[in-house]
């Protein structure tokens, strides 16, 4: 009769997963999970398990100690949000693993992420694609991670994601793509086609737009930018120019050279203004947009953006059309 009712328990259990293989709608929420791989039983705080099934992540702060999130199959979609990889009170911070992991270890599974901060306060990467983790068990299936916004933070120096693009047997396995977002170190290597300039910004964050001119509109003062089409020569440092924009949008960011010591000046936009171009400051000369500077020998050159006022038209008034005299009587 035991074995009976084991049989009919299974069954069960079964029946619920597949039955629970649908879509789950999180608008907000503190998720808090404090399973640690070393202390045992180990888990992630959210983790989807079935290919066939959708969350969608609109908002909430989630903690866990293996780690925050992951998408071990199936489809997610995470809007924003506080995502935290914490540590163990026993074993301490390096316990455990990632911010993020889209695993494929229980089916396909693609996540989205539009935006969130996902930090990691071991010494692990914030962000893994692929079940590549060494011992992890489970399925290898295709596993695709999408990033337009938010923010990822990793303790570990130089290194903020990895990918596990191949499965042991050499079928494919991680996809990673930036379309967006901050980054503790560079993920140049993951980049959408579209985007070709990097901004490294003071506190260390990295971000990519599609040209020089945009970094330039949205990169705050401090900030590096460097066109990543032309970039300086490796192992090298890197020759600068400083832009200047005190009289108009009040910051000033490095642009660096490429491998020949030359820059490509971009252009600004600012309403109500025209953009004159870039004057050096030492000579006055001024340069037009688009032009190619050799800065090789002039080490220490500064130039400042050039704005002419648009001159606002006068519209004539139309004057009003007289009335008609009345009838003499």
């Amino acid at each position: 009769m035991a074995n009976v009712w084991y049989v009919w328990i299974y069954i069960l259990v079964i029946l619920g997963y597949e039955y629970n293989a649908g879509k789950a709608d999180i608008y907000y929420g503190t998720f808090e999970s404090e399973a640690c791989p070393e202390c045992g039983p180990w888990g992630y705080t959210i983790n989807t398990q079935i290919e066939s099934s959708v969350m969608h992540f609109y908002n909430g702060n989630v903690k866990g100690v293996q780690g925050a999130f992951a998408a071990g199959g199936g489809t997610c979609i995470i809007e924003n949000g506080k995502f935290d990889k914490v540590g163990c009170k026993i074993h301490g911070k390096d316990a455990g693993y990632y911010a993020l992991y889209v695993a494929g270890s229980r089916g396909k599974s693609s996540c989205i992420v539009n935006g969130g901060t996902f930090k990691s306060t071991s010494s692990q990467v914030a962000i893994y694609v692929g079940n590549g983790t060494p011992g992890d068990g489970g399925e290898f299936k295709e596993a695709t991670l999408e990033i337009n916004g938010g923010k990822f933070i990793s303790s570990l120096k130089g290194k903020v994601v990895q990918v596990n693009d191949k499965s042991q047997e050499g079928n494919p396995l991680g996809d990673f793509k930036v379309k967006g977002g901050e980054y503790s170190s560079s993920v140049e290597d993951y980049l959408d086609p579209s985007l070709k300039t990097e901004v490294v910004l003071q506190d260390g964050m990295h971000s990519y737009y599609p040209t020089v001119s945009d970094a330039l509109d949205k990169a705050p003062t401090g900030s590096d930018i460097t066109d990543l089409e032309n970039p300086p020569a490796e192992g090298t440092t890197p020759i600068e120019v400083e832009l200047s924009d005190k009289n108009g949008t009040g910051k000033e960011v490095t642009l660096k050279a490429d491998k020949d010591g030359k820059v490509t000046l971009p252009r600004m936009s600012r309403s109500g203004y025209n953009f004159g171009g870039w004057r050096d400051k030492k000579t006055g000369k001024v340069y037009s947009a688009d032009t190619v500077l050799n800065i090789k020998d002039q080490s220490g050159l500064e130039i400042e953006a050039v704005w002419e006022k648009k001159e606002t038209p006068i519209v004539p008034s139309i004057p009003s059309t007289p009335s008609k005299p009345s009838k003499p009587v």
